[in-house]
């Protein structure tokens, strides 16, 4: 995902399709060349819908990469990915900070 530009980034929310202990990771970069980890939980064991996840970075792109927890009868699919900002506003979420981006997947 392109944010346009170098933005500071506090977290995540990943709403998934079904409630599975999916593995994944999440990468930031300044450049889309150079990737760093910024989210890891390619041992994660514990289903959950909703991942939430806080950590710091000043980035411009940002990836998410599916490394598990999949098989024939479950696919990884998720219906809303937040990112947020840490900047406080109205808006609410799991970490008390503003939703910087958030892409909504609905069934079609």
């Amino acid at each position: 995902m392109d944010l346009r530009s170098n933005r500071d980034l506090t977290g995540t929310e990943i709403l998934w399709e079904q409630n599975n202990p999916y593995q994944y990771k999440i990468e930031t970069s300044k450049d889309n060349v150079t990737w760093k980890p910024a989210v890891d939980k390619t041992t994660n064991k514990g289903p959950s819908q909703l991942m939430s996840e806080s950590f710091s970075d000043n980035a411009r792109y940002i990836r998410i990469t599916i490394t598990g927890g999949t098989s024939t009868n479950n696919k990884a699919g998720f219906y809303e990915f937040r990112l947020f900002d840490g900047v406080n506003d109205h808006y609410q979420s799991g970490f008390g900070h503003h939703k910087l981006c958030e892409i909504v997947l609905n069934d079609i």
